[in-house]
């Protein structure tokens, strides 16, 4: 009878874990179509409702009166172990793709505020996980803080996603790179992430697309800000190729992709007028990368 109990009490707290989710979202966002792109979407609110931030405390509570409960003669069985079902890093990182599937048919200014939207539950995430975490109503997770959930991960797929915004107009394509910009900014100053060589390369590619759509518009003083555009590209590509000339260890195919991002900042350069910065970045790339050059002269 005892044991009956006891697996009823066991059965009740069977339940998917964030990696139960993880693994379906991840195969709808796989997929193109917005229809599966929709039911990521309802299946990351399914989440959201099941698992509220608000109620870790009450979980951890209701987890260790569960194990009050249990007869002493019996072995102790963990119930702190990992079922919660509250989103993480992979979760964002799979909805942020579906997005980008969804704002093909939805107004810019409904996905911006979108993409907007899951930048700032991620940051109220972590920032909420470690005032309860310092507090000890968390669920318990070792001595180790929870894994912060705005990793670089997920900060790449935010980036990615701004820069594949349905943008219609220059100053579209504007908002969404200086939101990038601001993005790389807080990362600069944070002492848990850091932008590495993709986040500014996709920080390149954003710009880069603003600056074909302004070359492309018969608007003379779209084409007048091309000096504007060339100085933001110019110092993702000074970090990218800092980044390169640190790591000494690691020359080769490695860097094939990111001399190709320098390739573009040099060609804004030229296309601003800008002969000796285009010149000098040139030089700069080419020191240390002599396989390269034939890529850098194209």
């Amino acid at each position: 009878m005892n044991r009956s109990n006891d697996d009823a009490l066991v059965s009740r707290t069977i339940s998917p874990n964030a990696s139960s989710y993880n693994a379906i979202l991840t195969a709808w966002s796989n997929c193109s179509d917005r229809k599966s792109a929709t039911k990521a979407l309802d299946l990351f609110r399914m989440m959201l409702e099941r698992y509220n931030i608000s109620c870790h405390a009450r979980d951890a509570l209701v987890r260790n009166k569960c194990q009050n409960e249990l007869s002493s003669s019996k072995p102790r069985r963990d119930f702190t172990a990992k079922t919660d079902s509250f989103p993480d890093s992979r979760t964002l990182v799979a909805l942020l793709k579906s997005i980008q599937i969804l704002s093909s048919s939805m107004e810019f200014e409904d996905a911006l505020n979108f993409v907007d939207s899951i930048r700032e539950f991620a940051t109220k995430v972590d920032d909420q996980n470690e005032w309860s975490h310092a507090r000890d109503i968390l669920p318990p997770t070792g001595k180790r803080k929870p894994d912060r959930i705005f990793n670089v991960f997920v900060c790449n797929a935010i980036i990615r996603t701004y820069s594949n915004l349905p943008a219609t107009t220059l100053e579209e394509y504007r908002r969404c790179c200086e939101r990038i910009d601001d993005l790389i900014e807080i990362l600069e100053s944070s002492h848990s992430v850091k932008p590495d060589v993709a986040t500014r390369g996709m920080a390149i590619h954003a710009w880069e697309k603003s600056h074909r759509f302004a070359h492309e518009c018969s608007d003379k003083e779209a084409k007048n800000c091309a000096k504007m555009r060339s100085a933001k590209v110019r110092v993702h590509a000074d970090a990218i190729l800092s980044h390169m000339q640190s790591t000494t260890s690691r020359r080769g195919l490695l860097f094939e992709k990111p001399l190709s991002i320098i390739c573009d900042v040099i060609a804004m350069h030229g296309d601003a007028g800008e002969t000796t910065e285009a010149e000098e970045l040139y030089l700069r790339a080419r020191e240390g990368n002599t396989s390269y050059v034939p890529i850098l002269a194209a």
